[in-house]
């Protein structure tokens, strides 16, 4: 190689660096989206809208008319609980979606989404992030349906007596916060 090589490959790779790092910095730029759902809906739930909430009136409705919306990976989790409308990007749910089944045992439950945009004038990945909503769907369950406890009658009011937990699939506000004991 020349010295004039040299400087020519390095100039490419200057401008090369340089659009990656445009892309990386543009691709941060934008926050996600955040949608919340409440678990247990049916299919066909709303969920969001992409068009609208990305672009706005940023862009004339003739440039509107002509964006294409797709998931960038469609048959993996959790792609497949949702589908999208090519044409306005509205996604809904494709399932009843259960929070105890896709995020077990988690406090928070969100999902995240890449959808992506065409045509190639207006590419560009958004990120979705999709909160399920926890309800009260679950009640607790003892593995005794029935437990027999003998108590002193010289035991004092408020006495504790320790009993085999129960299983909530909830979580949080919903899932067991305290056992009562009747008579």
């Amino acid at each position: 190689f020349s010295l004039m090589d040299c400087r020519r490959h390095g100039y490419l790779l200057w401008i090369m660096i340089s659009f990656t790092l445009c892309l990386t910095v543009s691709g941060q730029a934008a926050p996600p989206l955040e949608y919340s759902i409440f678990e247990e809906k049916s299919a066909g739930e709303f969920v969001g809208n992409v068009k609208v909430d990305s672009f706005g009136e940023s862009l004339p409705q003739s440039d509107l008319n002509q964006l294409r919306f797709r998931f960038r990976h469609d048959n993996m989790n959790p792609y497949n609980m949702f589908s999208i409308d090519e044409r306005m990007g509205i996604i809904v749910t494709r399932e009843k979606i259960d929070r105890e089944d896709v995020c077990a045992y988690q406090t928070v439950c969100s999902l995240e989404l890449d959808i992506t945009v065409r045509p190639i004038k207006f590419f560009r990945i958004i990120k979705v992030i999709v909160h399920i909503r926890d309800i009260n769907d679950h009640k607790p369950t003892f593995s005794q349906s029935e437990l027999v406890r003998s108590v002193s009658e010289t035991t004092m009011p408020g006495a504790t007596f320790p009993i085999q937990a129960a299983e909530d699939g909830d979580m949080g506000n919903f899932g067991i916060q305290r056992y009562e004991m009747q008579t």
